[in-house]
């Protein structure tokens, strides 16, 4: 995991709205969860299906962040890079950046 502190998951995505589900023990056997963040991704210029892609990518990001940090550790791993995997290299150094905030 990521040592960068993001509003843990699992992240949910229903129409325009994105929650993250918090677990926060158990009653009777049953997990219980809570919900501790709640996003409605909205604008008066932009159409429906735009938005609901918007939320989608938001509940999303999370994911892609770890995918990307380890593409980036496999990357350096391998040693022997094409000019196609230094140019990936820097798109995913830049895109985690970004996440982070160093940008």
């Amino acid at each position: 995991m990521s040592d960068t502190k993001f509003t843990p998951g699992p992240w949910k995505c229903e129409g325009r709205t994105v929650y993250a589900l918090i677990h926060r023990g158990w009653c009777k056997g049953v997990k219980q969860f809570q919900n501790r963040f709640t996003a409605y991704v909205q604008d008066a210029h932009t159409n429906t299906e735009e938005l609901e892609a918007n939320a989608r990518l938001i509940a999303a990001a999370p994911d892609m962040y770890e995918a990307l940090k380890e593409a980036l550790s496999v990357i350096r791993h391998d040693g022997h890079e094409t000019g196609v995997e230094r140019d990936a290299y820097g798109l995913i150094e830049m895109a985690i950046a970004k996440a982070e905030g160093k940008v």
